[in-house]
């Protein structure tokens, strides 16, 4: 396993280890059940969809009914003609568990990974899962259980794709660099800054500018952007640092960025604007859906994911809980 050299994530990391115990016994509590619904699903009816309401409170979907050494990918071949499914990378599977959105019935388990981080998608609905301890980034098509694509990252950590001109760029999280691939294929463009010591999490604005956290020589918080057609970053100082390096994604409006705890800050360049409050601990990447006003956002720490209201925060709407172990990320496909 890479280790990283930021305090923040000696801190995180231990932090994901001591929940490891507690989720594992959740997640054995639950291995018998899939999902529960909130009323009985009715003869004929979409198995995917039947039973859920969407936008319940409180509503919680009971876990997956697998773990370690589960064997091979599968997907339930309704899920891909579903127009929006939900990915959660699980650190502590290691896998990649698919849920169909909003109803949050499982629909499939992406297995084969040994440290699944970030993730990312594309306006195709393709996504890109990145494996920290394989040094490797894969596509998976909407619904998909082969990769459709393999690309090759030093100790990657993080992933974003630009609506622009489809690239994607790929966070280095033990080297102040990033790597950006044209059109997500072929080799890339490695990009660097001397500011970071670690580049985590990064996301594109409207306009195909590339914003990054990470963490400096000091292992202290450190932000920057990449403006479109550039090749050098610029440091941004944020009004209000974040306690940790969080996930980076673009709101409709502004920037958010995440602290790996429970908030979210809303920046306009370095101006730190409002903040949302999640009622969850340990937030690594969340995925903030814009149109529907909600955030989805892992809990490593509780081994679950909730789905909030966005930017108001407060309690979760809807709870995926049961057969997580360290979930992490989280990416809409759609």
């Amino acid at each position: 396993m890479t280790t990283v050299t930021s305090a923040a994530r000696h801190t995180s990391i231990a932090r994901l280890i001591a929940a490891f115990a507690t989720s594992a016994v959740l997640a054995a509590c639950s291995a018998n059940s899939l999902v529960a619904s909130t009323t009985p699903q009715q003869p004929g009816a979409n198995p995917l969809t039947s039973g859920m309401v969407p936008g319940a409170s409180p509503l919680v979907a009971q876990g997956a009914a697998r773990r370690r050494g589960y064997g091979k990918s599968w997907m339930d071949p309704a899920a891909r003609s579903h127009n929006e499914l939900l990915y959660i990378s699980d650190f502590g599977g290691p896998d990649v568990e698919v849920f169909t959105y909003p109803y949050l019935r499982l629909a499939g388990v992406l297995t084969g990974f040994t440290e699944p981080r970030g993730e990312c998608t594309d306006p195709s609905g393709y996504v890109w899962i990145v494996d920290q301890a394989k040094g490797e980034v894969f596509e998976y098509a909407h619904g998909g259980t082969t990769p459709v694509n393999v690309l090759s990252a030093p100790d990657p950590w993080g992933c974003a794709t630009s609506k622009t001109n489809g690239d994607l760029a790929v966070s280095y999280a033990s080297a102040g660099q990033i790597e950006i691939f044209h059109n997500a294929a072929g080799s890339g463009t490695v990009v660097t800054d001397p500011n970071f010591a670690g580049t985590l999490f990064l996301g594109y604005d409207k306009a195909g500018n590339l914003f990054v956290d990470g963490y400096d020589s000091s292992s202290k918080f450190h932000y920057a952007e990449l403006p479109a057609g550039s090749s050098s970053f610029t440091d941004i100082t944020l009004s209000q640092t974040p306690g940790g390096e969080g996930n980076v994604q673009w709101d409709g409006k502004y920037m958010a960025v995440g602290d790996t705890g429970s908030t979210i800050y809303q920046t306009q360049g370095g101006t730190v604007v409002s903040s949302t409050t999640l009622g969850n601990r340990c937030v690594e990447q969340f995925f903030i859906v814009p149109p529907k006003h909600k955030v989805i956002a892992p809990d490593a720490c509780d081994a679950n994911a909730g789905i909030f209201s966005y930017p108001a925060g407060g309690s979760p709407l809807q709870t995926i809980s049961g057969g997580l172990f360290i979930p992490e990320g989280a990416v809409l496909s759609q």
